[in-house]
């Protein structure tokens, strides 16, 4: 059997302060989104309901797998 070094894995704490950030970054994001719907871009909605997507995403999975 192989050994398991529990010594290997990192302990990564922090306070609620990142997770809070995240929330607020993710609820402005939100916000943005409901704004934009309103708004005819044309051809471009599509493409920038996406791109805001793409970034409430990334914050959520920075929140999730936060250093």
């Amino acid at each position: 059997m192989s050994e398991h070094n529990t010594n290997d894995h990192k302990n990564h704490d922090h306070g609620y302060g990142h997770y809070i950030l995240i929330w607020f970054a993710l609820l402005i994001l939100t916000g943005l989104t409901v704004a934009v719907a309103g708004i005819n871009f044309g051809n471009l909605t599509i493409i920038t309901a996406l791109a805001i997507a793409s970034v409430k995403s990334f914050f959520g999975v920075k929140g999730i797998y936060a250093p």
